[in-house]
């Protein structure tokens, strides 16, 4: 299935790209196109969406489909033609 994939602030200046579209299994979770993503683009895009135990960062934002996907990415099941945003959430003073 096609779902698409939306990035911002600094993810959109690592992959060099605004959107893409993703071919994912059918009901695969939030952490397959993640790690489809992190392979495509390498070490330094996965340090910003995995911590080193391998688990979603907690300072990624996701968004499916308009809804804030952050008490438990994992759980989130995509379906066919769904939209991912991405933001690094960041902090400062």
């Amino acid at each position: 299935m096609h779902i698409r994939v939306k990035y911002h602030n600094m993810l959109r200046r690592r992959t060099g790209v605004e959107q893409e579209t993703l071919d994912v299994p059918s009901g695969s979770s939030l952490q397959v196109p993640l790690e489809h993503i992190a392979q495509r683009y390498g070490p330094s895009l996965r340090e910003m969406l995995f911590a080193p135990d391998g688990t979603v960062a907690t300072h990624l934002v996701i968004f499916h489909n308009g809804q804030l996907a952050r008490h438990d990415p994992l759980a989130v099941h995509l379906a066919e033609g769904d939209e991912l945003l991405l933001f690094p959430s960041i902090s400062g003073g």
